[in-house]
């Protein structure tokens, strides 16, 4: 597996009316991958979510003032666009599970406790976002994978699931993986894709007991691509099934 490059590959926003965490919350995702925006409040983040820049995952403190977390997920929520899907994590000092229950309620994805600590940051991004060190390995499999075994599905009963599709099995130490492609296209020419494009072209799955879990689009991703008017229900989800 490749190691990261040094530009990071995902944008995340943070918004909290503490500089000096967001400062250290900002070099944390540095390390694992990701740029960060950071601003002081709720408007601040919503002005910043309706600008130019594409951000990958929001973290949002529950009690910032003027316009604190809830309210800023609120307005998130309301939008018509991907926006309302992005991975939204709230920021608390404290834990008050009837303002955690109302995030989540709002499409949260979970909450993180203050100070930040980096492995629980670190699997939170792993679980509940597609990371940066994730897509690197993809694009470096994408690249160099060239045989194909359509019997690697075995929780996919229809053979006939994969017409149209190529399956790609690999192993890597204990994982094992499988990429099912386009008939049509490469390996190599959907690892070049933008996600929004892939959502239709790819699908990756991990082997978990006796099942494959797909981990790639995320759910969240998926609604993503349909947001943006891309066809993603007739493409790979939807012809295996998932949609």
């Amino acid at each position: 597996m490749s190691n990261l490059t040094s530009k990071p590959l995902l944008t995340a926003l943070i918004a909290d009316d503490d500089k000096d965490l967001r400062d250290l919350m900002a070099e944390t995702l540095l390390e694992l991958g990701y740029a960060a925006i950071t601003v002081a409040d709720g408007k601040a983040c919503i002005e910043k979510l309706q600008g130019d820049v594409p951000v990958d995952v929001v973290f949002l403190d529950l009690k910032m003032a003027p316009q604190d977390g809830l309210s800023t997920l609120k307005m998130m929520h309301g939008f018509n666009n991907p926006v309302r899907h992005l991975p939204t994590f709230m920021l608390t000092g404290f834990v008050d599970e009837r303002l955690v229950a109302a995030a989540k309620s709002l499409g949260a994805a979970d909450y993180l406790v203050k100070p930040v600590d980096q492995a629980k940051l670190r699997e939170r991004l792993f679980t509940k976002v597609l990371t940066p060190i994730q897509i690197a390995d993809q694009k470096e499999i994408l690249t160099t994978i060239y045989f194909e075994d359509k019997n690697i599905l075995p929780s996919l009963k229809d053979p006939q699931i994969l017409q149209g599709f190529k399956s790609y099995p690999l192993s890597q130490g204990e994982d094992k993986w499988v990429y099912v492609v386009r008939q049509e296209v490469s390996p190599r020419a959907v690892a070049a894709m933008p996600p929004d494009q892939q959502v239709s072209a790819l699908a990756i799955y991990k082997k978990e007991g006796k099942g494959w879990r797909c981990v790639w689009p995320t759910w969240r991703q998926y609604l993503a691509a349909k947001a943006l008017g891309k066809k993603a229900g007739s493409g790979i989800l939807g012809e295996l099934g998932i949609a």
